[in-house]
């Protein structure tokens, strides 16, 4: 869990995220959002059709590369970030 915590970290630093408090992104800045999303509780601002969804059976997923211990060399390179050993899924 501290690993994923810190890979998270890591992510969102070298893809140049920054929050911000005064986003139009922010959960509390309900009042423009229209329908259930705005009267309902806990609502997302995401309109899902449930007519166009589907139940999909996954296989496992198999994590690689998050056991790993040590220095993590990362970058930005202006699309996403980079790393030396990428940890996936």
């Amino acid at each position: 869990m501290l690993i994923a915590v810190g890979l998270i970290s890591i992510i969102s630093f070298a893809a140049g995220y920054q929050s911000n408090d005064d986003s139009k992104n922010d959960q509390n800045d309900h009042q423009e959002w229209t329908g259930l999303c705005k009267n309902g509780s806990m609502q997302s601002p995401i309109d899902i059709n449930l007519l166009m969804t589907r139940i999909e059976d996954f296989p496992n997923l198999i994590f690689k590369h998050y056991d790993v211990l040590g220095t993590v060399i990362a970058g930005n390179n202006g699309d996403t970030g980079c790393f030396q050993k990428y940890p996936f899924v």
